[in-house]
């Protein structure tokens, strides 16, 4: 599996992410996947770096495991990571993602569920009150996402990593 972990990808000045996606051949193919209707905008956001073959899948209404790994690249929208993990396991898209083939392509929430935990949301948010912040673990670490968003917090985030592998990924 290969993933690419990113924080605000297709928001603007991620012409890294793009190039990145770029290199995965000619005539990228690209499947953008969401766990509502309300995400399919973002494809256009897709097509301003140039990306021409872009389908989008909402999760919550079914996939074909086989259709999906045709795709040269799959971008996983972000949003709240509770919801995200949620759709992600009640479709059964989790146990598709480690075998997948395409170039997985994270944003903000996507990546912090497919860590092995997003406990620093606790630091984060810490009005939300939630519990379980199990990832996906595909990869060894805690994201914090959008990390200059974050300048008041930094202390509690420094007090919160330590001895731990964390993470921090800006915008762009």
């Amino acid at each position: 599996m290969n993933l690419l972990l990113t924080s605000s990808f297709p928001m603007k000045n991620n012409e890294l992410v793009a190039e990145v996606i770029r290199n995965t051949g000619n005539d990228v193919r690209i499947l953008y996947t969401a766990y509502s209707e309300n995400s399919r905008k973002f494809c256009e956001r897709v097509k301003d770096y140039g990306f021409t073959t872009i389908d989008y899948l909402n999760i919550t209404k079914g996939f074909n495991s086989k259709e999906v790994n045709d795709y040269d690249v799959i971008l996983l929208h972000g949003g709240n990571p509770f919801t995200i993990k949620e759709r992600m396991k009640k479709s059964g898209f989790h146990e598709f993602l480690p075998a997948a083939h395409p170039l997985i392509v994270t944003t903000s929430g996507s990546t912090m569920v497919l860590s092995n935990n997003f406990e620093i949301f606790n630091i984060l948010y810490p009005k939300m009150k939630k519990d379980d912040f199990v990832g996906l673990a595909l990869f060894p670490c805690e994201i914090i996402p959008h990390y200059q968003r974050y300048k008041k917090k930094e202390n509690d985030i420094k007090n919160f990593s330590r001895g731990k592998k964390i993470y921090a990924i800006p915008d762009g």
